[in-house]
Protein backbone atom coordinates (compact mmCIF):
# COMPACT_ATOMS: atom_id res chain seq x y z
CA UNK A 1 0.00 0.00 0.00
CA UNK A 2 2.92 2.48 0.28
CA UNK A 3 2.71 3.23 -3.44
CA UNK A 4 -0.99 4.02 -3.13
CA UNK A 5 -0.30 6.30 -0.14
CA UNK A 6 2.41 8.10 -2.09
CA UNK A 7 0.05 8.51 -5.04
CA UNK A 8 -2.72 9.96 -2.82
CA UNK A 9 -0.32 12.32 -1.04
CA UNK A 10 0.87 13.59 -4.41
CA UNK A 11 -2.58 14.94 -5.23
CA UNK A 12 -3.80 15.54 -1.66
CA UNK A 13 -0.75 16.68 0.32
CA UNK A 14 -1.07 16.89 4.12
CA UNK A 15 0.45 19.72 6.13
CA UNK A 16 1.53 19.97 9.76
CA UNK A 17 -1.00 21.62 12.06
CA UNK A 18 1.81 23.29 14.02
CA UNK A 19 4.16 24.67 11.37
CA UNK A 20 2.37 24.02 8.05
CA UNK A 21 5.29 21.95 6.75
CA UNK A 22 4.54 19.16 4.27
CA UNK A 23 4.09 15.89 6.15
CA UNK A 24 5.99 12.78 5.14
CA UNK A 25 4.23 9.42 4.86
CA UNK A 26 4.96 8.29 8.43
CA UNK A 27 3.63 11.53 9.98
CA UNK A 28 0.00 12.25 10.85
CA UNK A 29 -1.31 15.79 11.39
CA UNK A 30 1.73 16.93 13.42
CA UNK A 31 5.29 16.68 12.10
CA UNK A 32 8.21 15.17 14.01
CA UNK A 33 9.83 18.57 14.56
CA UNK A 34 6.70 19.96 16.19
CA UNK A 35 6.41 16.87 18.39
CA UNK A 36 9.94 17.57 19.61
CA UNK A 37 8.92 21.18 20.25
CA UNK A 38 5.88 20.02 22.24
CA UNK A 39 8.20 18.25 24.70
CA UNK A 40 9.22 21.68 26.01
CA UNK A 41 5.69 22.29 27.28
CA UNK A 42 4.93 18.96 28.94
CA UNK A 43 3.55 19.19 32.48
CA UNK A 44 5.64 17.35 35.02
CA UNK A 45 3.14 16.88 37.85
CA UNK A 46 -0.53 16.28 38.55
CA UNK A 47 -2.53 18.12 41.21
CA UNK A 48 -4.08 15.91 43.89
CA UNK A 49 -7.36 17.01 45.48
CA UNK A 50 -7.54 20.00 43.17
CA UNK A 51 -10.35 22.53 43.65
CA UNK A 52 -12.41 24.11 40.87
CA UNK A 53 -14.28 26.99 42.48
CA UNK A 54 -15.21 25.30 45.74
CA UNK A 55 -15.56 21.80 44.32
CA UNK A 56 -12.77 19.35 45.03
CA UNK A 57 -11.86 16.61 42.56
CA UNK A 58 -9.66 13.54 43.05
CA UNK A 59 -6.95 14.78 40.70
CA UNK A 60 -6.34 17.27 37.88
CA UNK A 61 -3.95 16.32 35.08
CA UNK A 62 -2.82 18.35 32.08
CA UNK A 63 -0.52 17.13 29.32
CA UNK A 64 0.95 20.53 28.43
CA UNK A 65 1.37 24.11 29.61
CA UNK A 66 -0.11 26.52 27.08
CA UNK A 67 2.13 29.35 25.91
CA UNK A 68 0.69 32.01 23.61
CA UNK A 69 1.84 31.74 19.97
CA UNK A 70 3.63 28.44 20.66
CA UNK A 71 3.35 25.40 18.40
CA UNK A 72 0.77 23.93 20.78
CA UNK A 73 -1.25 27.15 20.67
CA UNK A 74 -1.34 26.99 16.87
CA UNK A 75 -2.35 23.31 16.86
CA UNK A 76 -5.18 23.88 19.33
CA UNK A 77 -6.37 26.87 17.30
CA UNK A 78 -6.55 24.66 14.20
CA UNK A 79 -8.41 21.99 16.17
CA UNK A 80 -10.99 24.44 17.46
CA UNK A 81 -11.52 26.70 14.48
CA UNK A 82 -10.32 24.78 11.41
CA UNK A 83 -11.93 21.40 11.98
CA UNK A 84 -8.61 19.62 12.55
CA UNK A 85 -9.96 16.35 13.97
CA UNK A 86 -6.74 14.44 13.32
CA UNK A 87 -4.70 16.72 15.56
CA UNK A 88 -7.36 16.52 18.28
CA UNK A 89 -7.14 12.74 18.15
CA UNK A 90 -3.34 12.78 18.38
CA UNK A 91 -3.37 15.22 21.30
CA UNK A 92 -5.84 12.88 22.98
CA UNK A 93 -3.39 10.03 22.57
CA UNK A 94 -0.69 12.16 24.22
CA UNK A 95 -3.03 13.01 27.10
CA UNK A 96 -3.86 9.32 27.46
CA UNK A 97 -0.15 8.53 27.72
CA UNK A 98 0.16 11.16 30.44
CA UNK A 99 -2.71 9.59 32.39
CA UNK A 100 -1.12 6.17 32.04
CA UNK A 101 2.30 7.49 33.08
CA UNK A 102 0.73 8.76 36.31
CA UNK A 103 -0.86 5.32 36.81
CA UNK A 104 -4.38 6.73 36.89
CA UNK A 105 -5.68 4.71 33.95
CA UNK A 106 -6.74 1.77 36.11
CA UNK A 107 -8.96 4.05 38.20
CA UNK A 108 -10.90 5.51 35.28
CA UNK A 109 -14.16 3.76 34.38
CA UNK A 110 -15.60 6.29 31.94
CA UNK A 111 -14.38 9.29 29.92
CA UNK A 112 -16.73 12.29 29.76
CA UNK A 113 -15.79 15.00 27.23
CA UNK A 114 -16.99 18.51 28.07
CA UNK A 115 -19.97 18.98 25.72
CA UNK A 116 -20.77 21.83 23.39
CA UNK A 117 -24.24 23.00 22.37
CA UNK A 118 -26.07 21.53 19.38
CA UNK A 119 -25.86 24.91 17.66
CA UNK A 120 -22.12 25.13 18.13
CA UNK A 121 -21.71 21.50 17.06
CA UNK A 122 -23.58 22.27 13.84
CA UNK A 123 -21.31 25.25 13.20
CA UNK A 124 -17.99 23.59 14.09
CA UNK A 125 -18.88 20.11 12.72
CA UNK A 126 -17.39 18.32 15.75
CA UNK A 127 -16.70 18.66 19.46
CA UNK A 128 -12.92 18.95 19.97
CA UNK A 129 -13.13 17.47 23.50
CA UNK A 130 -14.94 14.44 22.12
CA UNK A 131 -12.24 13.89 19.50
CA UNK A 132 -9.59 14.22 22.21
CA UNK A 133 -11.50 11.64 24.25
CA UNK A 134 -11.52 9.24 21.30
CA UNK A 135 -7.74 9.55 21.10
CA UNK A 136 -7.43 8.95 24.83
CA UNK A 137 -9.58 5.82 24.61
CA UNK A 138 -6.89 4.25 22.43
CA UNK A 139 -4.58 4.36 25.45
CA UNK A 140 -7.05 4.11 28.33
CA UNK A 141 -9.45 1.18 28.08
CA UNK A 142 -12.51 3.11 29.21
CA UNK A 143 -15.64 3.97 27.21
CA UNK A 144 -16.38 7.52 26.04
CA UNK A 145 -19.82 8.76 27.13
CA UNK A 146 -21.18 11.72 25.15
CA UNK A 147 -24.89 11.70 26.02
CA UNK A 148 -24.89 12.10 29.81
CA UNK A 149 -23.36 15.52 30.47
CA UNK A 150 -25.06 18.03 28.15
CA UNK A 151 -24.87 21.74 27.33
CA UNK A 152 -27.64 24.19 26.53
CA UNK A 153 -27.79 25.96 23.17
CA UNK A 154 -25.71 28.98 24.13
CA UNK A 155 -23.26 30.23 21.51
CA UNK A 156 -21.23 32.60 23.73
CA UNK A 157 -17.51 32.27 23.02
CA UNK A 158 -15.06 32.16 25.92
CA UNK A 159 -12.02 33.15 23.87
CA UNK A 160 -11.87 36.86 24.74
CA UNK A 161 -13.73 36.74 28.05
CA UNK A 162 -12.25 37.81 31.36
CA UNK A 163 -12.18 35.47 34.35
CA UNK A 164 -15.47 36.87 35.70
CA UNK A 165 -17.10 36.86 32.27
CA UNK A 166 -16.11 33.22 31.72
CA UNK A 167 -17.73 32.23 35.00
CA UNK A 168 -20.92 34.15 34.11
CA UNK A 169 -21.03 32.73 30.58
CA UNK A 170 -21.07 29.09 31.67
CA UNK A 171 -23.09 29.39 34.88
CA UNK A 172 -25.96 26.89 34.75
CA UNK A 173 -25.09 26.02 31.15
CA UNK A 174 -24.65 22.30 31.78
CA UNK A 175 -27.14 19.64 32.81
CA UNK A 176 -27.45 15.86 33.04
CA UNK A 177 -29.50 13.86 30.57
CA UNK A 178 -32.34 12.41 32.67
CA UNK A 179 -32.92 9.69 30.08
CA UNK A 180 -29.38 8.37 30.53
CA UNK A 181 -28.24 6.32 33.52
CA UNK A 182 -24.50 6.14 34.10
CA UNK A 183 -23.40 2.87 35.65
CA UNK A 184 -19.72 3.79 36.07
CA UNK A 185 -18.78 5.66 39.25
CA UNK A 186 -15.19 6.79 38.56
CA UNK A 187 -15.28 9.48 35.90
CA UNK A 188 -12.65 11.38 33.92
CA UNK A 189 -13.97 14.70 32.59
CA UNK A 190 -11.81 16.17 29.86
CA UNK A 191 -11.52 19.50 28.07
CA UNK A 192 -9.10 20.85 25.50
CA UNK A 193 -7.88 23.87 27.50
CA UNK A 194 -8.38 24.90 31.12
CA UNK A 195 -7.96 28.64 31.58
CA UNK A 196 -9.90 29.86 34.61
CA UNK A 197 -11.55 26.53 35.40
CA UNK A 198 -15.03 28.09 35.07
CA UNK A 199 -16.21 25.57 32.48
CA UNK A 200 -15.11 22.59 34.56
CA UNK A 201 -16.64 24.11 37.68
CA UNK A 202 -19.96 24.55 35.89
CA UNK A 203 -19.86 20.90 34.78
CA UNK A 204 -19.06 19.71 38.30
CA UNK A 205 -21.96 21.64 39.81
CA UNK A 206 -24.51 19.34 38.15
CA UNK A 207 -22.79 16.08 39.19
CA UNK A 208 -23.43 14.52 42.59
CA UNK A 209 -19.97 14.29 44.18
CA UNK A 210 -21.28 11.85 46.80
CA UNK A 211 -22.14 9.40 44.02
CA UNK A 212 -19.09 9.72 41.77
CA UNK A 213 -15.31 9.96 42.06
CA UNK A 214 -14.22 12.61 39.56
CA UNK A 215 -10.89 13.20 37.85
CA UNK A 216 -10.23 16.11 35.47
CA UNK A 217 -7.82 16.19 32.53
CA UNK A 218 -7.03 18.70 29.81
CA UNK A 219 -4.66 18.75 26.87
CA UNK A 220 -3.38 22.13 28.01
CA UNK A 221 -3.65 24.58 30.86
CA UNK A 222 -2.73 28.23 30.91
CA UNK A 223 0.02 29.31 33.25
CA UNK A 224 -2.51 31.06 35.48
CA UNK A 225 -4.05 27.75 36.62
Amino acid sequence: MPMLSDFISLFFPQYCSGCNALLIQSEKAICSSCFIELDRFKCQTAKNKFVFGRIEVEEYVSAFDLIKDSVLHKILHNVKYRNDKKSANILGIELGKRIKQLKLHNKIECIIPVPISKKKLKRRKFNQSEEIAKGMSQIITAPVETNWLMRKNNLKSQTFSSRLQRAANVKEEYYLNKKKTLQQKCLLIIDDIVTTGATIQSCLEVINKDEYSIYIASVAKTQKD
